[in-house]
């Protein structure tokens, strides 16, 4: 009995060390359990759905739709494009990829919607300054345009939806602003937009704005990354 006590304080108080040894650790290294926190992330959700599956199956639907039609087949592509570019751009070291690649992503997204809505969409998007000469988080600009393209009222000519993206030498400028739809079946998670900003939290902690703008018709966002 004497022992079991003994072994058991024991074993508490080398726990108690440890924890507090780790406390310690993740004061010092917090960026760096952050970034673990989103590979972690991350591989779950590659457990859940494999993107390597979904990227061959999308090939193999492309070699079909040749056959039926080139619009569709093209649409597969880009598609498939954009899940190749979410791999690979996440698996990165750095977690970084060139911003001239996000920008030819942001078509692809638009061409695949155009593709569904009969090229009824109404969208201004323009790209600015040398966008080749920056890095970014991947799929940052994306998750915005596709919440507006989910959420927004676009067939109307008065009121398209409105993308600018603005490369300066000190900082990226990044405007979204889309007339809200009156009515939404599917209520909005906003867990791919808490994910974009936990993932710019790492990489520009300190050195980015996000501001929203949530009118009863509009909704407008514009976010500035200073590099």
């Amino acid at each position: 009995m004497q022992y079991s006590i003994f072994a058991l304080g024991y074993s508490y108080f080398i726990y108690s060390l440890e924890r507090q040894k780790r406390i310690q650790e993740l004061e010092l290294n917090n960026r760096q359990l952050e970034i673990q926190q989103l590979h972690t992330e991350y591989n779950f959700l590659k457990a859940q759905v494999n993107p390597h599956f979904l990227y061959n199956t999308l090939n193999t639907l492309f070699s079909h739709a040749q056959y039926y039609s080139e619009e569709l087949a093209d649409n597969i592509l880009k598609l498939s494009e954009i899940m190749r570019y979410s791999i690979e751009g996440l698996d990165k070291d750095n977690g970084m990829v060139n911003l001239k690649d996000e920008v030819h992503h942001l078509h692809n997204l638009i061409d695949i919607h155009q593709l569904r809505f009969s090229n009824e969409l109404q969208i201004d998007f323009s790209v600015s300054g040398p966008v080749g000469d920056f890095t970014i988080p991947p799929l940052v600009f994306i998750t915005f345009v596709e919440n507006a393209l989910k959420y927004g009222e676009l067939k109307n000519s008065s009121h398209p939806l409105i993308i600018r993206l603005d490369a300066y030498q000190d900082r990226i400028r990044f405007y979204c602003r889309n007339k809200k739809k009156k009515k939404v079946f599917e209520k909005s998670s906003g867990i791919g937009i808490q994910n974009v900003l936990k993932r710019l939290d790492v990489s520009y902690k300190g050195k980015y704005e996000v501001e929203t703008n949530n009118e009863e018709e509009f909704y407008t966002l514009e976010l500035t990354l200073y590099v």
